[in-house]
């Protein structure tokens, strides 16, 4: 009998509500079905303008498109939420620093999507320094997807601007005329090429009282932040100098007034309009806009039409006084930023070096676990001599595990996440923790590990049969060394041609106060009592992990009537995902039953939220994989540290950890050859069937012992593979190299 648990119906998330940080009135802005329109219109030109950068047809592969059409409402979206077509893209356009552009520090955010509202704020805050704030009237409530039309129309027009290497800080905005030049300056043809993705004709009405309001507010903050930079004294004497002629009060002589004064064509800084937007929450970001703040009165240079802002308690001024002071501020913020950057270089020069650790955070799966398990490892350092940073590379951005990260994870990812925007300096130590066809040269489209620039390379990778794939010998060649996490692994390698000297064994950590038994209460699963045995197997629905084995031994194992439960966790690989289908085909064709004549098996869904876990482990009495080889065994330190007996294959990765002690080994049949695939002739071991089944029967009759060795298991989690334990473990490593690097660099100058 199987029975699957079918996933509850999930509305989509409704649209983020963000402020209006400007509406126009004008008519073409005057109805929902324009935008669409409008927004149909600059996707489709935006799409062209991508696919001729890049000299291909974007739509040409329907898997990298998820079946999105060219026409679709969403297309530009699909296209860049994964993050490889922008990489393409930023490569393309400077292929020498496509790591470093501040691009990459904001669409890095957009892996995090539990910081969606950070994510706009942070776009917001970029645009408004690049003088792009006339964009935000895109950021409205009225246009679907609003959230995601302004995330890819702020990330086009930010690469716009950054990536052309005449663009300084007065970009062109998406909605206004063409960026303020500088004098005797003419756009060049590539220049008219970049620009020509958006219509020049649109217009731009002033901000309504409320953000001017926000402004003036955002002028008292900066008093109170920076009060030297906004010393409202010098007006005053200003305004009464004898020798310098005092513009009329009145209203339209004033702006004449203005606009003489700073018509003059050698003025250095031809600031766009800033407005009033919500910014990021940390604390770099809120000095950077009250900076901003105390010089936003120089827009009505460039535009007069806009709001001229008065501090509050003071009486309007003439123009002449007004600008006066704004000059003297704006020469003030620039000495001080000037001094800002020198202080930051020199202490950039004596910065703590750079680690910088390339991985599938993002993505799910043993590689992004254990990632994730080094991370969270090493941030609980107390001093560490380096700077980590992460950086998602080698799989793709999976929306549903990312989304049920325990906050504390998510945290921790978020305040590590590499930021070239503040970081531009390549790593002194770049981890690449990937399969190494992820590896430079990629593959596929992938962040670039190890960046250029790098000093040192580690490779962190594993494979699960009797040899490595060909061609990973020569792309281990260009690390400087190969991190495995197990003896197996090493043993592999080095037969496979790797250097021993470059092989370091790096064991897998396991998150112990995470998967606590202690902690987790257990998962509600059908017809138990605490009588009936669960069985629980966590795997990928491939040949690899042995599910054949496993059924054809479980229902070989036990009665109809035996209060027994299997419980799968599995999803997809290459195959339906009709799971309880294939399990009566598979008891039909291979056992000539009907699944009501053999024991209980529930299929979970497929995505259980990742915060479910120790339930999940919580609600078993034993874990059981009988499969044909492991990296390492993700799902059995897992259940170890949640004190559960494991069964499990005792070749390949699990002999790092698996004991008789804490485990019950399963015994193999000798190997087996591969029969197809990418692999094919590659040796993986045959579990034994008659030894499963004896195992199975032996945690049913014996649970005390069951347990005891579950709580063995616990113990030595704790103590060989505790986070703590394996931070100093590479800790110490990247002392070791940090320390060789530095004796290289005094041998040079010497």
């Amino acid at each position: 009998m199987v029975s699957s648990e079918k996933s509850a119906d999930v509305r989509p998330a409704a649209p983020i509500q963000l402020p209006h940080a400007q509406r126009s009135s004008s008519e073409k802005w005057s109805s929902n079905q324009q935008l669409t329109l409008e927004y149909a219109k600059r996707q489709k030109m935006s799409i062209a303008w991508i696919e001729r950068k890049l000299g291909r047809d974007l739509f040409a592969n329907d898997d990298a498109t998820m079946g999105v059409q060219r026409d679709d409402e969403n297309a530009l979206f699909v296209l860049l939420r994964s993050g490889v077509v922008l990489r393409e893209l930023m490569e393309a356009l400077a292929p020498a620093h496509a790591n470093k552009m501040p691009i990459a520090r904001t669409y890095s955010k957009l892996l995090a999507p539990w910081k969606e509202r950070e994510n706009i704020s942070i776009f917001l805050h970029d645009c408004r320094m690049l003088g792009m704030a006339e964009s935000s009237m895109f950021c409205t409530d009225d246009l679907y997807e609003g959230t995601n039309m302004v995330q890819v129309l702020f990330g086009l027009q930010y690469m716009q601007c950054w990536f052309h290497p005449q663009s300084g800080l007065s970009p062109r905005s998406t909605v206004s005329s063409p960026r303020c030049m500088k004098p005797g300056e003419t756009l060049e043809e590539e220049e008219h090429n970049m620009i020509e993705l958006l219509p020049l004709d649109d217009t731009v009405d002033q901000v309504d009282d409320h953000d001017q309001e926000n402004e003036i507010a955002s002028v008292e903050i900066a008093a109170s932040v920076m009060p030297g930079l906004v010393d409202y004294s010098m007006v005053n004497a200003a305004a009464t100098k004898e020798d310098e002629p005092v513009a009329s009060t009145d209203a339209d002589n004033d702006d004449d007034g203005a606009r003489e004064l700073f018509e003059d064509e050698s003025s250095p800084f031809p600031f766009m309009e800033i407005e009033s937007i919500e910014a990021s929450d940390d604390e770099k970001s809120k000095v950077t806009d009250a900076l901003l703040a105390a010089v936003v009165d120089t827009a009505p240079v460039i535009y007069p039409d806009a709001v001229r802002l008065q501090p509050l308690g003071q009486a309007r001024r003439s123009a002449t006084a007004q600008y006066a002071m704004q000059h003297s501020m704006f020469t003030m913020l620039m000495s001080t930023l000037a001094v800002a950057a020198l202080v930051a270089s020199r202490a950039n020069a004596a910065s703590p070096p750079l680690v910088q650790w390339f991985a599938p955070f993002m993505s799910g799966g043993g590689y992004c676990s254990e990632a994730i398990s080094f991370v969270e490892a090493l941030a609980d350092l107390a001093s560490p001599a380096y700077t980590l940073q992460i950086t998602q590379h080698g799989d793709s951005f999976n929306n549903d595990f990312a989304g049920h990260l325990p906050t504390a994870t998510k945290d921790t990812l978020e305040a590590h996440w590499f930021n070239p925007y503040w970081s531009p300096a390549p790593p002194h130590i770049a981890v690449c923790h990937s399969e190494p066809g992820a590896w430079h040269p990629a593959r596929y489209h992938t962040s670039t590990c190890p960046p250029i620039g790098s000093t040192y390379a580690i490779g962190r990778t594993m494979f699960e049969t009797d040899r490595i794939p060909s061609g990973w010998a020569e792309r281990m060649a260009a690390m400087d060394e190969i991190w495995v996490p197990t003896q197996f692994q090493k043993q592999v390698f080095q037969d496979g041609g790797v250097p021993e000297a470059k092989l370091v064994v790096v064991p897998e950590a396991v998150d112990v106060a995470y998967f606590d038994p202690e902690n987790a209460t257990p998962l509600a699963l059908p017809g138990v009592d605490a009588s009936t045995t669960v069985f629980l197997s966590i795997f990928k629905w491939e040949e690899r992990k042995g599910w054949k084995i496993l059924l054809r031994s479980y229902f070989g194992a036990f009665p109809r009537d035996a209060n027994v439960l299997l419980v799968l966790l599995t999803n997809s690989y290459h195959s339906s995902s009709d799971f309880e289908a294939m399990i009566t085909e598979f008891a039909l064709d291979d056992l000539e039953r009907d699944l009501g004549d053999l024991p209980r098996v529930h299929v979970l869904p497929p995505h259980l939220p990742q915060d479910e876990l120790p339930s999940l482990y919580k609600a078993a009495t034993a874990f059981v994989l009988p499969s044909r080889g492991e990296g390492w065994g993700r799902p059995h330190v897992e259940a170890m540290s949640m004190g559960l007996p494991v069964i499990a294959t005792f070749w390949s990765g699990p002999t790092e950890f698996m004991t008789l002690d804490n485990s019950f080994p399963l015994q193999i049949d000798g190997l087996v050859p591969i029969l197809d695939g990418a692999f094919k002739g590659h040796l993986w071991a045959n579990p034994s069937e008659a030894h499963l089944i004896e195992l199975l029967q032996y945690v049913v009759a014996h649970p005390e012992d069951a347990k005891a060795k579950g709580q063995r298991a616990r113990a030595d989690m704790v103590d060989k593979y505790a986070p703590s334990i394996l931070a100093k473990i590479v800790d110490g490593h990247w002392q070791r190299i940090l320390a060789r690097l530095q004796s290289d660099e005094t041998h040079e100058e010497l």
